[in-house]
This record gives structure tokens, sequence and C-alpha cells, in this order.
């Protein structure tokens, strides 16, 4: 990411967290920050913030869906699919594909690093043949 984008993100996700100092129990206004956090690619911040977070606010669907999205993007694969096999998002619609999306590069890192292979296109197509989310986790029409 160019030096001017990424402080760009940067100053947003601070924007971010002032807000949700003043709110903290507001869900929407904790999305939109760990999304900004996530965006700005700041996501060791992302754990604590989210363990100061009020416990149902903490424990909603989507904070935990980010949740699965941060230990992605810091190679947290363990903690990663522990998320994802106890997520519930009651308000994913279908179609929206947020969580087979996950799986699949949940499961695409799996095999690259158990098989000491790059994450490339081929094995991204081949992960998708052999490996679909289980129907829990795939809302895709």
């Amino acid at each position: 990411m160019p030096a001017h984008q990424r402080k760009r993100f940067d100053e947003t996700a601070d924007l971010w967290l002032s807000a949700l100092d003043l709110q903290p129990a507001l869900l929407e206004l904790a999305i939109e920050t760990i999304q900004a956090l996530l965006d700005a690619q700041r996501n060791n911040t992302i754990a604590p913030l989210i363990a100061r977070l009020p416990a149902n606010t903490r424990s909603h669907g989507r904070i935990r869906l980010l949740e699965v999205r941060a230990a992605l993007a810091a190679n947290d694969l363990d903690t990663a699919n522990m998320i994802l096999r106890e997520l519930e998002v009651p308000d994913l619609r279908e179609g929206e594909g947020s969580l087979s999306e996950i799986w699949y590069d949940l499961q695409t890192r799996h095999i690259a690093q158990r098989d000491h292979v790059p994450t490339d296109e081929s094995l991204r197509a081949r992960v998708r043949a052999e490996c679909p989310p289980p129907n829990r986790l795939n809302l895709v029409s």
C-alpha cells in the first residue's frame, strides 16, 4: 500500500477509535472501527480492542466475524479456526458469502503451510474444488 494511502487509512482508523472511546457499547461503531483497523492493517490492535468492548458487543456475530478476519490477517490460523468453528452471524444474508470466503482463505493457508506451497490461484482453485465450506457457512446461492 502506498504511504499516502496508508496514512489516510491510519487517520481514519484513529477517528473511529476516538468515536468508539465515547460510545463503546454501540455495535455499529465497533464494527466500523474494527473494519477501519483492518483497512489500515493495524491487526495487532484489534484483539485488545475487542477485549475491551462490553460483553454483548464483543460476542456479536459481526464482531466475531471481524475477529476471524483479523486473525487471518495476522496469520493466526489457530485462532481463526477456533472462532470460525463457533461463529454464528444471525444477520448474515444469503448470497453475502463472507463466511464461505473466510473458510476458503483459511483452508488455503492451512494447505499452503502444511504442503509448503505458495498461496496462488492454482491452490485457491484446488481448495474451492476439494474443500467446500460446511453448510452452516455456505450462504452463497
